[in-house]
């Protein structure tokens, strides 16, 4: 599977001065052997965004999203049972009581995070220790 890369913002210039690597505006290029530190930085901390092209769909084939059980207004409704199932699960709690608890399971935060934040690093983790 080739991975390709491309700009999240498609609104200017990278260069990483390591390698040589090279973006401008919407260019989607393979991405390179050898990642210089730079690069790494920006596609760690989402400047960079990294891809697969979809050969799968050909002319006259269906979406993926389109295929059988794949309804797309079925995931949203799901999603939002999710969201409302969380709310009840932490409900009452505070940003502070959320973050006491991060601290509690060696969970790092920013000071800034809010608390929806919050809980998406702590269930996270949850999720990581079910493993």
């Amino acid at each position: 599977m080739d991975f390709f890369i491309k700009l999240r913002n498609q609104s200017g210039v990278f260069v990483d001065p390591q390698t040589g690597f090279s973006l401008r505006f919407d260019q989607e290029k393979p991405l390179p052997d050898t990642l210089g530190k730079l690069s790494r930085d920006w596609l760690s901390g989402g400047g960079l965004v990294k891809f697969t092209k979809n050969t799968a769909e050909t002319p006259g084939s269906t979406p993926l999203d389109l295929r059988e059980g794949n309804d797309p207004t079925q995931r949203t409704e799901e999603l939002q049972e999710n969201t409302e199932n969380l709310d009840k699960q932490f409900n009452g709690l505070s940003v502070l009581d959320l973050r006491k608890i991060c601290k509690n399971l060696g969970v790092t935060y920013s000071p800034r995070q809010d608390k929806a934040a919050l809980i998406k690093r702590i269930l996270d983790f949850e999720a990581k220790a079910e493993q």
